[in-house]
């Protein structure tokens, strides 16, 4: 994995820039690493392995905003390795837990407080962040075409084997499972594509109704006595943090 750096670019003066930081920094317990005319750099040990790091480069009449973590004892200014570890930076937005979920957080909060202090509302623009990808519900909804037509596809499959004179010859002790099997996946398929649908013109309601099928998983597996889906539910979880943050955006209302 290679180094992946949030990096911002802020329109105000520099001097100013350091300033909010600096209040920002003390009420975080970030720690000043190093102040010159060209850069402020700040650090934060969170745990016994890793520092957020955050540096302010002067650019004269703006100021470079840069925000990562790394691996305790890698130099803010090397570049990471397989052996040393890589610098990384949050997700833009959905689960993020541990460090990462932490320092986004306050990231979120120090780019709210820089926005405040100017009446430009785009005061901080992406020179390579991350933290700007633009992560939308035109995305998403292309994302649950494709589920949808997958899971179709897979429950039609298993409904023709459990129906076909020849399947049932085959396995005939299992042709019953293969139709309940199919039944379930195909009813859930077709509610991935009406979730696209709701993405596309931008309804919260598919949240909802995307976790219906995370609860259909489960009672699915309880009914026939199977292993809990852990990997389903918690590809769920991850899902429906993204579409919540959307809705946190205001891009699903």
């Amino acid at each position: 994995m290679a180094d992946n750096i949030t990096v911002v670019e802020v329109g105000i003066e520099p001097s100013k820039v350091v300033a909010i930081v600096d209040r920002w920094a003390a009420e975080t317990d970030f720690s000043v690493h190093e102040r010159t005319e060209k850069r402020v750099l700040y650090r934060y040990e969170r745990h016994i392995s890793t520092v957020s790091w955050i540096s302010i480069e002067n650019l004269g009449t703006k100021a470079r905003l840069s925000a990562w973590l790394a691996p305790k004892g890698l130099d803010p200014d090397a570049k990471g390795s397989f052996w040393k570890g890589n610098k990384t930076t949050f997700p833009p937005i959905g689960l993020a837990m541990g460090p990462l979920g932490r320092f986004r957080k306050q990231f979120n909060t120090l780019s709210d407080i820089i926005k405040s202090e100017s009446d430009d509302p785009i005061v901080i623009s992406a020179v390579n962040s991350p933290y700007h990808i633009p992560i939308t519900n035109n995305n998403f909804a292309k994302f649950f075409i494709w589920l949808g037509v997958i899971v179709f596809l897979y429950g039609a499959l298993n409904l023709y084997n459990g129906t076909s004179s020849l399947a049932r010859q085959l396995f005939p002790d299992m042709a019953e499972e293969f139709v309940r099997d199919g039944l379930v996946n195909i009813f859930v398929g077709i509610i991935f594509l009406v979730c696209s649908m709701l993405l596309k013109k931008g309804k919260a309601m598919s949240i909802w109704l995307y976790g219906a099928t995370i609860l259909i998983t489960i009672g699915y597996a309880a009914a026939q006595k199977a292993d809990f889906p852990t990997f389903p539910i918690l590809f769920g979880v991850v899902i429906i943090s993204q579409l919540m943050g959307l809705k946190k955006e205001g891009q699903l209302t």
